[in-house]
């Protein structure tokens, strides 16, 4: 399966968090090697901006499994539309680049999810009930292009790729899936300095490999 990391280096709250350093690598470093620890990810495809400002992502491309490919900074949704259409890409997940704690065992449950039925999106953001910075989508590319025109004339669903699915599901075959215990209020993503401060602290104290239930142990003793 093709990952589709999204990210910029103009983020609002906190610029160039992407290359910000949390242990002996950056943000974006971390996205990437914690999405290859699942053996369900072929390939990771890094989607970012045309933008000078963006050039730098050209640098974490070094690895065989990892390529990068840039369009239109406020169009998100043009973006993947090219790039599906470039790669011949039938379905993906997507995962946001501010998630430098993403647990490989969710992409896997929801791999599974998808592969086993008929969906057209898995996902745990519809409902929420994982913390943000475990956030999943897998997505058919077939309904993104069948919906292009409705979504392409909406300025919010063009920066939002799933804004419109999820704002009418009903039309959709949309899974949700959950954790038992809710965590939505947790927050494992950056967004702000305060944020990057204590995601450092939470990968510097913890051995390889850990599990997104150990992380969150670790942010409630931070607090």
């Amino acid at each position: 399966m093709i990952c589709i990391l999204q990210v910029r280096s103009s983020s609002q709250r906190l610029k160039k968090k992407a290359f910000l350093k949390l242990n002996e690598k950056s943000v974006i470093e971390n996205v990437i090697k914690r999405i290859l620890k699942s053996k369900k990810i072929s390939k990771i495809i890094i989607a970012t901006s045309s933008n000078f400002s963006d050039n730098r992502f050209k640098d974490f491309t070094n690895n065989k499994n990892v390529i990068i490919f840039r369009g239109p900074l406020k169009n998100v949704f043009l973006r993947y539309l090219r790039l599906i259409k470039k790669h011949n890409i039938k379905y993906f997940l997507r995962i946001s680049g501010d998630s430098p704690l993403i647990d490989y065992r969710i992409i896997d449950r929801a791999y599974d999810i998808f592969k086993k039925n008929k969906f057209e999106i898995v996902t745990n953001t519809l409902q929420r009930s994982f913390p943000k910075g475990q956030s999943v989508e897998i997505i058919s590319s077939n309904i993104l292009f069948s919906f292009s025109k409705k979504i392409s004339a909406n300025p919010d669903y063009r920066e939002h790729v799933t804004k419109f699915f999820y704002d009418n599901s009903r039309f959709f075959k949309i899974h949700n899936f959950k954790n038992k215990q809710d965590f939505s209020k947790v927050n494992l993503s950056i967004d702000t300095i305060e944020d990057y401060k204590k995601i450092k602290q939470i990968i510097l104290s913890l051995k390889e490999n850990f599990k997104w239930q150990t992380a969150i142990k670790k942010y409630i003793s931070l607090k």
